[in-house]
């Protein structure tokens, strides 16, 4: 019906003017609207009006009002029509018991109103209005139904042209029976709209079925699918979800919210959440297509099937890039609360997985996961379900577990070579795979490898083992970004799903002088800078030396520091400037010093740095060599030690038996020289600022060879036993030398015992070399103080010559034997004439102050030969005690008696008799000592005695008790 407000003449002019230019239309329900220009139609009918704008520049002005559409298919819009209204449902729009309300053609503009679907007949497409074209924006679309035949679609809007655009829209209530609950989607581009309970009974896509095109910026809720896709169905290539909320969906099978069925499909930038499954997918079911940047939560998937699951995904195949995957859960079954991934072509990358019930990943089939961070799961992380779960790579998989503990992983683990640079919150995955078993994996022990795990922060913590620590993904495809979209490999790419960034400004930090030694306490000077300092900034730096005190505040470039106690330092650095963020490194175990002092205690089972307590101590002498250095204290604690090869004493130490009698700490090597095996001696010695006291050196053999127990070039050794040595030499070798001690260079033994040492055998004409102590050819070294006592040298070769107890020749000036006592070692078997049980002394030897009694050649006294190739060598003994008749040149010498000699030379008492030959006769020193052998005060009355102990009483004296 049309009202007349001005005259026809008018009416015809404007109908000229109109078929140049737009033409407004003006629409009110009583026939009256205010504000049209005079004369203009205003039409009761919206059949009419619409009928009458025929092009896109027409505009149809609805005024506020309730309008019925008559037509059956919905009447054809070809212009713009916009309500007035102040609000979209001031302007109705409805179905009079037609097919549908509305159609839209290309060009068509919709905005302000509100349509309602309700004819009396159900439409098969666009319960309220089908889109040919055209834009639907700020409108209210709602209660549509698409009922008509077995193929109906789009409750409310139908959509089949790429050129459609709905925009800014509240779209709800509508309902299809085969796709598209509230929208079916062919083309176009839905944008920041309301989309909401939805129902398509008998199939899919409760809210929308989105053939392709786009949804952007919208929210969708509710939605109720018959089948699959309870919010949505993306099924075609051109299919994308960016920028959408989707929540509550329903879906009698699979996907409650989302369904993607096509492998270009995209879902991005999203969230997912609260859907429900019947059967899989609580979220999302992908079936080929990609769901990227997005978070997906709260899903359910209720089946009961081994072959169903997925609480949050089910990806049949699928892509998951960039999203997190939290809070899902299952009905009956345990197929991945989180993911439940059951295709070798799936891709899980760079995805967070935690506070899933029913286990965070369940694996079916080879897939490929990589930079995943899977923690916080319930039941397990991961569930290797098939027989070949397939690549896992630089994922974080830690602290998921059941109420019996931890499970990281259950089910069947990828082959060695499938799985590396992945850490893991167990040592064993499953308690029978050790992680180690994956090239690069990390046993994460706690989790000081995150930012704030107590607190949901996964982000990997500034100091971390995940730094740095991952393997490079040779993928094509694989992702640039982290999880927060920053850039992957900074350096080397990092474990989990988060790169750590390291700062713009960077720190150096070494030494600039190092330690001077490397025992507490030590002062060292660093080097400390930055680079990418700000233009016309200066960095500062707070240094932290790990030692308990404040952080050292220094400009650089230089800063020293002492540490006063030992231990391993950690420094961490942090470098500030105006303009950057704060740099910071740390600089893991930096600094070692140990403590000056160690122990070593026999057998100790609970030895610990720094070994500086009896009850820390190193369990065997070797070891504690081994972590020496310059300038330490050994103190070796009571006890047998046993050993099979030498130790090589070269660093500046000091070795010291913690017992009152060297018998109480015995070095022992177990090892037996043979023909070809060489040195098998207990010690060699050959740092000058060596030095080794209060032990026992036992067992060793050399074979062809110097110095069975010991083989001394520097340094000193005083007041230990060297006993038990062999020196091997057969008919084949060239010499057996000092089966006790090999004298050379300018070592010193001091104080010692030497006995019960043997050389065995030598070849023809050739040395036996001294089975006790044998001074090398050369040698400056010198022995103080000592007894060489019980030595042997066993031989049945009539042309070898030696002696059993010292060979002293071919010496350099400064070498010396000092009040020694030399007694009782025996040459057993047939040897040369040049040969003696006790000393032979060739060129350049000094022996002064010392008995050399009691030695013989079977039962022959034989105490010195002075010779060098058959002569006899004068001046070389000087206030020496013997039983035999010297040569001349030898003045000074005493030859005395044994009985006048020692206090008890039957019992192996060496003491000096009381007013004897040795008492009071020695001469001066070169070397003075203090104490003798025994311990006890040197030179007591008139001069220093002979030999190695000094008498402590005087004749004549007597002590009376009353």
């Amino acid at each position: 019906m049309i009202a007349t407000k001005k005259l026809l003449s008018v009416l015809f002019i404007s109908a000229i003017v109109a078929s140049a230019t737009a033409t407004d239309y003006y629409v009110a329900s009583d026939g009256t609207y205010d504000g049209a220009p005079d004369g203009a139609t205003v039409y009761t009918s919206l059949d009419e009006a619409i009928a009458e704008a025929g092009n896109a520049a027409d505009v149809i002005h609805v005024e506020p009002g309730t309008y019925a559409t008559t037509t059956q298919y919905g009447p054809n819009l070809k212009a713009k029509l916009i309500g007035t209204g102040t609000s979209r449902d001031a302007v109705v729009i409805q179905s009079a018991g037609t097919y549908r309300t509305l159609r839209m053609g290309a060009g068509s503009w919709l905005e302000n109103v509100t349509v309602v679907g309700e004819g009396t007949y159900k439409a098969d497409k666009g319960g309220a209005i089908e889109m040919f074209g055209g834009t639907v924006t700020n409108c209210v679309v709602r209660d549509g139904t698409a009922y008509a035949n077995g193929n109906n679609a789009g409750g409310n809007i139908y959509v089949s042209s790429t050129a459609s655009l709905i925009l800014n829209c509240d779209i709800y209530g509508g309902s299809a029976t085969n796709r598209g609950g509230n929208v079916y989607v062919a083309g176009g581009t839905v944008r920041n709209c309301n989309i909401s309970n939805g129902t398509c009974p008998n199939n899919i896509g409760g809210n929308v079925y989105l053939e392709n095109g786009t949804l952007s910026g919208c929210t969708l809720t509710g939605g109720t699918a018959g089948a699959r896709g309870g919010s949505v169905f993306m099924n075609h290539a051109s299919a994308r979800i960016e920028n959408c909320t989707i929540s509550g969906g329903s879906a009698t099978t699979q996907g409650g919210n989302v369904f993607i069925n096509n492998a270009s499909a995209v879902v991005t930038n999203s969230t997912v959440s609260n859907g429900t499954a019947g059967q899989s997918g609580g979220n999302v079911y992908i079936s080929n297509g990609t769901v990227v940047d997005s978070t997906i939560s709260g899903g359910r998937a209720n089946g009961t099937d081994w072959a169903q699951g997925g609480g949050n995904v089910f990806a049949d195949p699928g892509r998951l890039t960039r999203c997190v995957i939290a809070g899902g859960s299952l009905g009956s079954n345990n197929q991945g609360g989180g993911i439940r991934s059951r295709n070798a072509s799936t891709v899980i990358e760079d995805c967070l997985v935690y506070g899933n019930a029913n286990g965070g990943i369940c694996l079916e089939g080879k897939g490929t996961h990589f930079n995943n961070t899977v923690v916080s799961n319930a039941a397990y992380g991961v569930w290797g379900y098939g027989s070949n779960p397939g690549t896992f790579a630089n994922c974080i998989i830690y602290g998921n577990y059941t109420e019996n503990g931890i499970n990281e992983w259950s089910g069947n683990h990828p082959a060695a070579a499938d799985m590396y640079n992945c850490a893991f919150g167990q040592e064993y995955l499953k308690g029978t795979v050790a992680v180690s078993t994956y090239a690069g994996s990390i046993y994460l022990a706690d989790d000081s490898a995150f930012a704030d795990y107590a607190n949901g922060d996964y982000h990997t913590a500034a100091v971390s083992v995940l730094v740095d620590a991952g393997a490079m993904d040779s993928r094509t495809d694989a992702s640039a970004l982290d999880l927060d979209m920053k850039p992957r490999q900074s350096g080397t790419i990092d474990i989990g799903c988060y790169e750590y960034q390291k700062s713009e400004m960077t720190v150096n930090f070494a030494y600039a002088e190092q330690l001077d030694h490397s025992y507490a306490p030590a002062t060292a000077v660093f080097s400390v800078s930055a680079n990418n300092v700000p233009d016309g900034q200066t960095a500062s730096f707070s240094i932290d030396f790990g030692d308990g005190l404040e952080p050292v505040v220094a400009a650089g470039p230089t800063v020293s520091h002492t540490f006063e106690n030992p231990g391993v330092y950690t420094i961490v650095v942090t470098a500030s400037a105006p303009g950057s963020a704060d740099a910071e490194m740390t600089y893991s175990n930096f600094v070692t010093l140990k403590s000056q002092t160690v122990y070593v205690t026999a057998g100790n089972t609970s030895p610990a740095a720094p070994y500086s307590t009896v009850e820390t101590g190193f369990a065997t002498f070797a070891d504690a060599y081994n972590d020496a250095v310059d300038g330490m204290t050994i103190i070796v604690g009571n006890g047998v030690y046993e050993q099979t090869a030498k130790i090589a004493v070269s660093k500046a130490v000091s070795i010291v038996g913690n017992a009152a009698n060297p018998d109480a700490v015995v070095l022992k090597n177990t090892a037996t020289a043979s023909s070809g095996q060489g040195d098998k001696r207990v010690m060699s010695i050959d740092n000058a600022a060596a030095t080794v006291c209060g032990l026992t050196l036992e067992g060793g053999q050399v074979y062809h060879g110097n110095g069975g127990n010991l083989a001394i070039s520097a340094g000193m050794i005083s007041n230990c036993v060297i006993r038990g040595g062999i020196a091997l030499a057969d008919t084949d070798a060239e010499y057996g030398m000092g089966a006790g001690v090999a004298l050379s260079g300018s070592g010193i033994v001091s104080h010692c015992i030497i006995t019960n040492n043997e050389v065995q055998g030598a070849a023809s004409g050739k040395w036996a070399q001294g089975s006790a102590v044998v001074f090398p050819w050369g040698s400056s070294g010198k022995m103080l103080n000592c007894l060489v006592a019980y030595n042997r040298w066993t031989i049945e070769n009539a042309e070898a010559n030696g002696a059993a107890g010292v060979v002293y020749h071919g010496s350099t000036a400064g070498s010396r034997v000092e009040n020694c006592t030399v007694v009782a070692n025996a040459i057993v078997g047939t040897c040369n004439a040049a040969s003696a049980a006790g000393i032979r002394c060739d060129w350049n030897s000094s022996v002064r102050n010392t008995v050399i009694s009691g030695n013989r050649i079977g039962e022959t006294v034989s105490n010195v030969l002075l010779a060098r190739d058959g002569e006899i060598w004068k001046d070389s003994l000087n206030a020496c005690v013997t039983e035999d008749a010297l040569p001349s040149g030898n003045a000074s010498c005493i030859v005395a008696a044994l009985g006048d000699t020692f206090k008890n030379y039957a019992r192996g008492d060496f003491r000096p008799k009381t007013g004897g030959a040795l008492a009071n006769k020695g001469s001066a020193v070169q070397f003075p000592v203090s104490v003798d052998l025994a311990g006890n005060p040197r030179v007591m009355f008139d001069a220093i005695d002979i030999g190695c102990y000094e008498c402590q009483t005087k004749p004549g004296f007597a002590i009376v008790v009353r």
